[in-house]
């Protein structure tokens, strides 16, 4: 280690006495970079080597191993890739063993653990391609596309396999916020391509988020998510089950006091939100502005031909929504009158009898003064952002297509990334690398 910080002396004093020549600040920004990487490189190597085991034999599950050599293995550090030299052990009729490896947690890997935690946190947001065109400008040495996609690969399916351990330590180091009024529960769909045998197929992928609110001055306050994206499957089983364990876990801890399930107008959400016990109690809440697409549509027909009457009819029904306990009532009465009374053509005739069929079947999750006066979200804007954020943003890009594991991959990285516990997570994984 004298050597390093020796010879760390010498280069940084030679690019002071270089910038003293005229050298560009960038200029000397690189040549710092190069010393100081080189200096980190010579000192985890040889902090490295300390590391290893000098005895003649190991034992490993109960095997002795005995030593057979030493062999080279390059790892991508953040200083550049160095070059480690191993002992390796070995019995008769078992494979070969490197003790270095399993204390650094590097068997079977090329990356460091930091490199790979900045790998994926950033494949999490860009294409592997995108990500190694980043890191050659940001790292010594950058790890090539191919490299990236193994660790994507392996990161996820190390999630996959730890992931109750995971979510337990995101819940003790991480939870979400205990000091909101209300916890808020969605889930909804977004269609991506599939590969196929000879096109694309669109396919519904799932995304949920529970929330927390706090009581606002003019609205309710998102103050934390969590969020979770699963690839398509049926009924969104996998996705629902991560959901209402957070939802169970949040019950267990704070006894919550408001629960809300705020979703479009799909009968089977609603059917599974009713018969889950974990969501249990729950106000259920239909989307909002998925109520006034067909109070829009009603009212444009109803007042077909003139816009300004049109208008006045839809900021009516909007209010009395908002505003009135029995609004819900009121407009199916109105719409039943309007449906009677009118002369209109087949087409229109079914655009306001499915309007007030949509009110009737959901009038009990419509009830928008009453949520508002309980300070709840009466929206699933939120969700539909989650859509957008956990996949459309990653997995719709032009021409990209999917296998549901690929997929899987990235939307395993892409929701803890964007729920803001990927650090807790990636510890709590390398944790539970090294327990083996």
């Amino acid at each position: 280690m004298d050597a390093v910080l020796a010879q760390l002396r010498q280069d940084l004093a030679r690019v002071a006495d270089l910038g003293a020549e005229g050298r560009s600040f960038e200029e000397l920004i690189g040549e710092i970079q190069t010393a100081t990487n080189r200096a980190g490189l010579e000192s985890l190597r040889a902090a490295t080597e300390m590391l290893d085991v000098r005895a003649s034999a190991v034992e490993v599950e109960g095997a002795r191993l005995r030593f057979r050599g030493r062999s080279a293995k390059n790892w991508l550090t953040p200083f550049g890739v160095m070059s480690v030299e191993r002992r390796i052990y070995a019995g008769t009729g078992t494979g070969s063993f490197a003790p270095l490896d399993a204390r650094c947690g590097m068997e079977g890997r090329y990356m460091a653990p930091q490199t790979e935690d900045l790998v994926c946190f950033a494949a999490a947001s860009s294409t592997p391609m995108e990500v190694e065109e980043l890191l050659r400008k940001a790292l010594p040495a950058a790890p090539s596309a191919t490299a990236i996609k193994r660790a994507i690969v392996e990161t996820s399916a190390r999630l996959e396999q730890h992931r109750d351990d995971v979510e337990a330590a995101i819940a003790e180091q991480q939870p979400l916020r205990a000091d909101g009024d209300a916890v808020v529960v969605s889930w909804d769909g977004c269609m991506v391509a599939l590969r196929g045998e000879k096109r694309a197929e669109w396919k519904e992928a799932g995304v949920g988020r529970v929330s927390i609110y706090k009581d606002g001055a003019e609205a309710p306050e998102m103050i934390d998510s969590l969020l979770f994206g699963r690839m398509p499957e049926p009924g969104m089983h996998t996705l629902l089950n991560e959901v209402v364990r957070v939802v169970a876990g949040l019950r267990a801890r704070d006894g919550i006091r408001k629960l809300a399930v705020i979703c479009d107008g799909k009968p089977s959400i609603w059917t599974t939100a009713s018969g889950t016990p974990e969501l249990a109690g729950a106000t259920h809440i239909l989307d909002f502005y998925h109520a006034m697409e067909h109070v829009t549509a009603a009212a444009k027909t109803i007042k077909l031909g003139n816009e300004i009457q049109a208008r006045r009819l839809v900021e009516n029904w909007r209010e009395k929504l908002q505003l009135e306990a029995d609004g819900v009532d009121k407009i199916i009465r109105a719409l039943g009158r309007y449906l009677k009374q009118g002369e209109y053509a087949l087409e229109q005739r079914e655009v306001i009898r499915k309007a007030r069929k949509h009110f009737m079947n959901n009038r009990e999750r419509m009830r928008y003064a009453d949520y508002i006066s309980q300070g709840l979200p009466i929206g699933s804007g939120p969700i539909e952002s989650a859509c957008k954020t956990v996949v459309q943003h990653r997995l719709k890009r032009s021409g990209m297509t999917w296998s549901t594991l690929g997929g899987q991959h990235v939307l395993n990285l892409r929701a803890l990334v964007k729920s803001g516990r990927w650090d807790v997570a990636w510890a709590r994984l390398q944790q539970m690398t090294a327990l083996g």
